[in-house]
């Protein structure tokens, strides 16, 4: 094994007409804004100018809140990340039209036009839209298409074919032994090399598993072991980031913040590692033991991510 495994305050005026630019085409969704904090928190990567992760979403908004359903302490930011329908779900879609009405050139609406379509939603105004309407005329422009980076995706999941004894999944990697695939997530940071503050995180490894993880400047999809190696290729090496780790009854381990750092300084006495910089784009992926899995190799592999590193 190891041969082959050694790898984002100030209230803008509000505008008198909340009508959209029918000609612009551009919107992030929730889901941008909310894996992609450092696109609208002012730092190196920043495409916002007034309209940051950490302002408070009722403050912004001027609601209170039994009008908004949402905590004096939830930031625009953590307004993304909400689940549910209702006003959880409006406010998920006014946060992400804020932060694509600064940010775009052509979003069909203004920032002070997402807060006066929010505010008439939640009733802080008066007009003629409830909160399920608010949302989806947000949505609608959200969901248009955005044109900005995407610096970190994931690939190679078990339900994308190959899995090499019929055992695909559609929650990571092919099916391991708990009957669901290992799957390889980025849940904080981002790819940029000078904060160095991503982190990853595999999650349904069967209990006590040794992982690890691995990554290449290159990518493949060949049948490996009880899933496929998506990462290599190319005659690009494999380098290895940690000594086995068991995972936990959990199932749920984590590598970061410091994985620039860490491949740049061989700390941990693997000279395989190769420094990650700005620039480059580099492939991950976890490999684990599942003595009990279903093709009986004794290993397996979660999805994949590549990322872009700036």
């Amino acid at each position: 094994m190891h041969a082959t495994v050694v790898s984002l305050l100030a209230l803008l005026a509000l505008a008198p007409s909340a009508t959209a630019q029918l000609d612009c085409a551009q919107g992030c969704t929730p889901g941008y804004w909310k894996t992609h904090p450092r696109s609208w928190d002012g730092d190196k990567d920043d495409f916002t100018q007034t309209i940051f992760t950490f302002l408070a979403f009722n403050d912004f908004m001027g609601v209170t809140p039994a009008q908004s359903g949402l905590a004096n302490t939830v930031t625009l930011h953590d307004a993304t990340q909400l689940g549910a329908g209702g006003l959880f779900a409006l406010a998920r879609h006014a946060a992400a039209g804020l932060a694509s009405a600064d940010a775009l050139a052509c979003y069909p609406y203004t920032v002070a036009q997402v807060r006066a379509i929010y505010r008439d939603g939640v009733d802080a105004d008066p007009g003629p839209l409830n909160a399920e309407q608010a949302k989806n005329e947000l949505a609608a422009a959200n969901e248009i298409g955005c044109p900005l980076p995407d610096r970190i995706s994931r690939f190679c999941f078990g339900d994308a074919g190959g899995c090499p004894c019929n055992n695909p999944s559609t929650s990571g990697g092919c099916a391991n032994s708990s009957g669901e695939g290992a799957r390889l997530d980025p849940v904080a940071g981002g790819a940029s090399v000078f904060a160095d503050d991503l982190v990853l995180q595999a999650t349904n490894l069967p209990a006590g598993s040794f992982t690890i993880l691995i990554a290449a400047e290159g990518h493949q999809a060949v049948p490996f072991s009880d899933g496929n190696l998506c990462v290599g290729g190319h005659q690009t090496k494999i380098v290895r980031y940690n000594a086995p780790l068991a995972a936990p009854p959990s199932g749920v381990l984590t590598w970061g913040p410091g994985l620039v750092a860490l491949s740049q300084s061989n700390t941990i006495g693997l000279p395989s590692i190769v420094g990650i910089d700005a620039g480059e784009s580099w492939f991950f992926q976890a490999y684990y033991r599942d003595a009990q899995g279903p093709c009986l190799t004794g290993s397996n592999t979660s999805n994949a991510l590549a990322i872009s590193f700036y």
